[in-house]
């Protein structure tokens, strides 16, 4: 995956769930899996790419 395709991923929907296409699409986004699972499958996509995005506003030590 190309991080610069995800950018706006990133600072819009951080520290939440998001369901998204192969092409990097934003299907649903939520406060927890269960929940992006749902709409997603609702929307059509059984098996959606999820990934829980950090807070922008966090440090993080690698």
């Amino acid at each position: 995956m190309d991080m610069n395709s995800l950018t706006k991923v990133f600072s819009e929907y951080g520290n939440k769930w998001v369901a998204l296409t192969d092409n990097k699409q934003v299907i649903a986004s939520a406060n927890n899996l269960k929940q992006v699972l749902k709409m997603a499958k609702e929307k059509g996509y059984n098996n959606p790419l999820t990934a829980l995005i950090p807070d922008p506003k966090s440090e993080y030590v690698l």
